[in-house]
């Protein structure tokens, strides 16, 4: 985690880099500058802080993937047991809905006797 940290601090000092730049680009407008003239002088300077973000992800993703996996079992594993119990709720009422049935019939056949 310390190296990412390290890696967050460069981060944000690349953006305050990138933000000083686009700001200095947007003063120069109201000194004549063209906005074309503000394009080319700013173009490409956030390339560096899109690369480190993205290694930034690819970091945290792989820090955390073995993480998400175990989430992911333990989740499967709760489902597993849930629909093993719900079938089993189900299964011991169709048998007894089953059994009041045969109940209710063989009780009127007792008495029609």
């Amino acid at each position: 985690m310390s190296e990412l940290e390290g890696r967050i601090d460069s981060i944000l000092r690349l953006h305050e880099t990138v933000s000083a730049a686009y700001e200095q680009g947007a003063s120069n407008l109201s000194r004549g500058v063209t906005i074309a003239q503000v394009d080319a002088s700013v173009r490409g300077i956030d390339r560096p802080l899109d690369e480190a973000l993205d290694a930034l992800v690819l970091s945290l993703d792989a820090l955390l993937q073995p993480r998400i996996d175990a989430l992911r079992e333990t989740s499967h594993r709760r489902f597993e047991a849930l629909t093993k119990a719900l079938w089993s709720m189900l299964t011991i009422v169709t048998v007894l809905v089953a059994f009041s049935v045969w109940r209710i019939i063989g009780g009127s056949r007792s008495r029609d006797a």
